[in-house]
Parts: C-alpha cells; sequence; structure tokens
C-alpha cells in the first residue's frame, strides 16, 4: 500500500512541477510586458517633462512681450487722451475765430506780413489815412496772431503724439508677431507634453494590468510551491518508511537464515559425533554455526 501511494505521490509531484514550469514561463512572460511598458512609462513622464519645462520657458519668454504690449497700449490711450485734449482746445480756439469771422493762418506767414508792414510805418512817410489803415492792419494781424500760434503749437504737439503713435503701433505688431510666433511654439510643445502625459497614462495602465496577472499568477505558484511540498515531505516519508521497513526486513531475513543455519550445524554436528565424515560444505557450516 505504502509503495502505491510513493507512486500516486511521485505521478503527482511530476504533474505539480510541471504545473509550476508552466506558470513560471507565464510569470516570465508578465514580469517582461510588464517591466517594458514601466519603461516606456519611464520615457514617455520624462518626454512629458521636457516638453513642460520648454513650454514654460517660452511662456516666460511671451510674458515680458506681453509686458511691453501692455505697456504699449497704456502709452497709446494716454497719448490718445493728450490728443483729445488738444483736439478740445483747438476746436476751442476755432470756435472763437468763426464767431469774429476770422480764419486762423500761418504764424510765421503772420509775422513776416506785421513786421514788413510795421518796417514800412517807421521808414516810410505815408498819408494819414493810409497810415491809420496800415496800423489797424498790424493790430488785427496781431490779435489773429496768438491764437494762430496756439494753434499752430497744438497741431505740432499733435504730429508729435501722431507719430509716437506710428512708432509704437509699429511696436505693437512686432510684439503680436512675436507673441504669435511664440505662443504657437509653446502650443507645439503643450500638445506634445499632454499626447506625452495621454500615452504615459495608456501604457500604464497596460503595464498596471500586467502585474495584476503577475500577482494573480504568482500566488497560483506559491499555492503549487506549497503544494508540490507537501507531496514531496509526504514522499519523503513514505521513503523513510519504506527504507525502514526493508532494513526491518534484512534484519529479520538475515535473523531466520542465522536461526537456520544454527540448526543445520546442530543437525550435522550430531551427526559428526556419529562418526560420519563432513564435506567441505558441511565443515564450513559448522564453523559459521560456531561449533568448530
Amino acid at each position: 500500500m505504502t509503495k502505491d501511494e510513493l507512486s500516486a505521490i511521485e505521478s503527482q509531484i511530476r504533474t505539480l512541477r510541471s504545473q509550476m514550469e508552466s506558470v513560471n514561463s507565464e510569470i516570465d512572460k508578465l514580469v517582461k510586458e510588464r517591466d517594458q511598458r514601466n519603461e516606456k512609462v519611464k520615457e514617455f513622464a520624462e518626454e512629458a517633462k521636457e516638453n513642460r519645462e520648454k513650454r514654460d520657458e517660452i511662456n516666460e519668454q511671451v510674458q515680458d512681450e506681453r509686458q511691453l504690449k501692455k505697456e504699449a497700449l497704456e502709452r497709446i490711450r494716454e497719448l490718445n487722451e493728450k490728443l483729445d485734449a488738444h483736439k478740445q482746445k483747438k476746436k476751442e480756439i476755432y470756435t472763437t475765430l468763426e464767431k469774429n469771422k476770422i480764419k486762423v493762418r500761418n504764424p510765421a506767414t503772420l509775422q513776416k506780413e506785421i513786421d514788413e508792414m510795421e518796417w514800412k510805418l517807421e521808414t516810410t512817410v505815408l498819408p494819414m489815412e493810409k497810415e491809420n489803415q496800415l496800423v489797424e492792419s498790424v493790430r488785427q494781424k496781431r490779435k489773429l496772431l496768438e491764437p494762430s500760434k496756439k494753434v499752430d503749437e497744438i497741431k505740432k504737439e499733435m504730429k508729435k503724439i501722431y507719430d509716437e503713435k506710428a512708432a509704437i503701433k509699429e511696436n505693437l505688431t512686432e510684439y503680436n508677431k512675436k507673441i504669435n510666433e511664440v505662443e504657437g511654439e509653446s502650443g507645439k510643445y503643450h500638445e506634445r507634453m499632454l499626447y506625452a502625459y495621454k500615452r504615459r497614462d495608456e501604457i500604464k495602465k497596460e503595464a498596471d494590468s500586467y502585474h495584476q496577472q503577475f500577482i494573480l499568477k504568482k500566488e497560483e505558484r506559491d499555492k503549487l510551491y506549497k503544494e508540490l511540498k507537501e507531496r514531496t515531505d509526504r514522499k519523503n516519508e513514505l521513503m523513510a518508511k519504506l527504507q525502514e521497513d526493508k532494513i526491518k526486513e534484512q534484519v529479520e531475513a538475515i535473523k531466520k537464515r542465522d536461526e537456520l543455519m544454527k540448526k543445520k550445524a546442530e543437525e550435522i554436528y550430531e551427526e559428526f559425533k556419529k562418526g560420519k565424515k563432513l564435506n567441505t560444505e558441511e565443515f564450513r557450516i559448522l564453523q559459521e554455526g560456531g561449533l568448530l
């Protein structure tokens, strides 16, 4: 019965070892697939990090351009306020002159005419009526000179403002161009970063799936190993029992043989005492039986 049980256990052990080899092979494949994906996860994580850093670096640059643009727009707002103030002053002057039916003239031309008239009054002898007319004309021109100068000054100030605005608008065009270019570049890195994160997460799920399968297979292998150990221990117990039984059988056989040898030796010895001649084999039996 013990030998039959031992044979059955040895068969079970072979089956369990075969199953363990198969499970170990599956575990190796799962570990390989998991580790390969974890490596890819690291690569995509690093790629995402690099693209994020480049995007942030570019965004810092665009902030400088946006600040310049903001300052330029603020300056344009200030210049527009100044323009509105100058336009209002100019309008007030024109309104006053229109009431008096007077039109603004070029102050330089007007000053030249005044100078010529005054020179004529100083150097030329004129009839009283003509002189009075000339004096009145100088007075009227002088009356027009101050508002004309003011209008001229306002126009000059407005031209400066328009010129500054034009220069600022050119700068704004450059700022906008740079901002658009940089934002486009930033967008590229942002999209690359998002793609890398997406691929990282997708592959991470695959790696986690393989890891879960690995855990289940490892539990299966541990269970097989435990069962194999139990069968192996039982096999060793049975083999030890069989060895012990074999030794007992051998001892018992020797004991029986000795008893038979002793009995046969005693029989031969009795015949020897009666005078029977011994052959070689009988002589050996007597010696082994301790009777000679």
